[in-house]
């Protein structure tokens, strides 16, 4: 009696594990705004029939535009056909279906060619909800995909320049900012207004006291040579009362891409 039970259980019980539940199912996503990304649509099944087999997804078309798909590696779906069907003014039901695909399949089944209409931090479900084998509808456990926009990554574009000197005129401290636009060998001098060279930031010298500092007001140690990034900087500067003497000067800033100047009246 106690062997009957024991067989009887494992035929309700041990039969179930036996039986494989399908499912589709489509991974929570994050896009960049206007962008194009391709969605993978997940299948873990083993079907019984064959046949032409159709799944049907719901998405937002105020939120996303799909134009399609596109066929994945391995035993996916093949040759594909697509049809778009509007249910009410912002729900579209994409039929995606196909003659070629494996009967017993885990992975990825294609890729929806998505791209996002609405602006970032937006949230947009797509849906599957149905899958079909010739009339028969399959039995299926349905994940949806949520799909969130972000904003697009804006690479802060520099255009080198440098600025005017301030105060000007002055008579003890003075700041110049400047800006580079990529990597470079940066020199910074100071001429005269006979136009002989008087100062060169970037060697040692007691005749003018000065300090770089990047845009985090984070000051830049350097050496003889000064290399610096993409970026915006700024010079305080203050002549050696000693070994300067009253006039107008200019203050020339040469990189890889140019050579920038501006000027300064400096009073004792």
């Amino acid at each position: 009696m106690k062997n009957r039970i024991t067989l009887l259980l494992f035929f309700l019980f041990g039969s179930q594990l036996l039986i494989a539940k399908n499912s589709i199912s489509i991974k929570d996503t994050i896009i960049p705004v206007g962008n194009t990304y391709e969605i993978p649509v997940f299948g873990d099944y083993n079907f019984n029939q064959s046949g032409k087999i159709k799944l049907s997804i719901i998405f937002n078309a105020l939120n996303l535009e799909i134009s399609g798909v596109k066929e994945a590696e391995g035993q996916g779906f093949k040759e594909i056909t697509t049809e778009f069907l509007r249910h009410k003014w912002d729900s579209v039901e994409l039929v995606v279906a196909s003659d070629n695909y494996a009967l017993n399949y885990n992975g990825i089944l294609f890729y929806l060619i998505v791209q996002t209409l609405v602006g970032p931090d937006s949230l947009t479900l797509i849906r599957p909800v149905s899958l079909r084998i010739g009339n028969e509808e399959i039995d299926c456990e349905f994940k949806s995909g949520t799909i969130r926009t972000k904003s697009p990554i804006v690479e802060q574009k520099y255009i080198e320049s440098i600025s005017l000197v301030y105060p000007n005129p002055f008579d003890y401290e003075a700041t110049v900012n400047f800006i580079i636009e990529e990597e470079t060998k940066v020199e910074i001098h100071i001429f005269n207004n006979a136009g002989m060279k008087v100062f060169e930031f970037n060697k040692n010298s007691d005749e003018i006291r000065y300090s770089i500092f990047n845009e985090k007001d984070e000051k830049i140690e350097h050496s003889h040579n000064l290399i610096l990034d993409k970026g915006r900087y700024k010079i305080v500067f203050s002549p050696h009362i000693n070994r300067f003497s009253s006039g107008l000067y200019y203050l020339v800033l040469k990189t890889k891409k140019g050579t920038y100047k501006t000027n300064f009246i400096y009073n004792k």
